[in-house]
């Protein structure tokens, strides 16, 4: 919970149907939704035909079972697995040019105090992934916990 908001991340099970990533954001004393970000969107996002098995979506917010990261009021951290959109089309870019796919993604998302409503911040998303083994969750682990928050670019 942050400023009194509970925020939740949202993936799918063993990558079955549309398993496009969530992030909601719920008003604790209200209940009124305040904020809501998806992780696959915009052109370059697949399909999706509104039936269950509609293809679709990716990049499911992983967590096993743990909550979303944050270190201050203002920020939230989250990890993303695969998927099917391919914003970067294996070109390397900066983590702070907007994203709409953010499948195999390091998540630094910006909170607004006043409203909280989220925002990409920055993220980290390996350009090579496609061509190469996808990342395994141990893999991002070690990412997050022996990188420096200067070597995955998360500004401070």
């Amino acid at each position: 919970m942050i400023n009194n908001i509970v925020y939740a991340g949202f993936g799918g099970h063993c990558d079955k149907y549309n398993f496009t990533g969530w992030v909601l954001g719920v008003d604790k004393t209200t209940a009124e939704v305040k904020a809501t970000f998806a992780t696959e969107s915009g052109a370059f996002a697949p399909p999706q035909d509104g039936t269950f098995a509609g293809g679709g979506g990716g990049a499911g917010i992983w967590m096993s079972g743990m909550s979303l990261s944050s270190d201050s009021p203002s920020r939230l951290f989250y990890v993303t697995g695969n998927g099917e959109g391919h914003q970067n089309k294996e070109i390397p870019a900066s983590g702070r040019t907007p994203l709409d796919t953010l499948d195999e993604a390091i998540v630094n998302m910006k909170i607004d105090p006043a409203t909280g409503k989220l925002s990409l911040q920055d993220y980290f998303e390996p350009y090579e992934y496609i061509v190469s083994t996808p990342l395994a969750s141990s893999d991002r682990l070690s990412i997050l916990t022996t990188a420096s928050p200067w070597m995955l670019g998360i500004a401070i």
